[in-house]
């Protein structure tokens, strides 16, 4: 599960498409489902192995997806810019 968040539903949306991209590109790959491109808050994006969450902060830290498996591995990854 990767999650992320940006600071705006705009930001948020940037994220989904350059993920969207990336994933196409660099494996081949589309998400079998998307969903949340209409309120842009939250954009979840599933590809099997693999789901992408992107947030804004609000809903990020109401839902605490982070915390939801107590027993896995959590690696922050900061900002990539």
């Amino acid at each position: 599960m990767v999650i992320a968040e940006g600071n705006t539903p705009t930001q948020v949306s940037a994220l989904a498409d350059s993920v969207w991209e990336m994933a196409r590109k660099e494996a081949g790959e589309k998400p079998l489902s998307a969903d949340g491109k209409q309120n842009l808050l939250w954009i979840g994006m599933d590809y099997g192995t693999v789901i992408v969450h992107i947030f804004i902060p609000e809903l990020r830290q109401f839902y605490n997806l982070e915390n939801l498996w107590a027993d896995s591995k959590l690696e922050y990854i900061e900002n990539l810019d």
